[in-house]
């Protein structure tokens, strides 16, 4: 799950994830999907955990982040793996 959560870095934004999304679609991709997916992931995020959806977490409760190649700040980005259901 690609979401600019804030949790690893505090520079990391909806807007860095946008900027990333675009410089990994080498910019031909639909900018105004990858400007919603910026800005509605963190909070969709949340709404799987409401849901019962499980995350994997640090030793101080923040969301696991894994390291991207595509991304601008290192491992600002949660792990599509540590998505599970309970």
């Amino acid at each position: 799950m690609a979401a600019a959560m804030g949790n690893v870095d505090d520079r990391d934004s909806w807007k860095v994830h946008f900027s990333d999304t675009m410089r990994g679609g080498q910019y031909v991709n639909n900018w105004r999907m990858a400007e919603l997916h910026a800005k509605e992931a963190p909070a969709r995020v949340h709404e799987l955990e409401a849901w019962g959806a499980v995350f994997d977490r640090t030793k101080e409760g923040k969301f696991r982040s894994a390291i991207s190649a595509a991304t601008a700040i290192r491992a600002s980005r949660m792990s599509a793996t540590a998505l599970v259901w309970n």
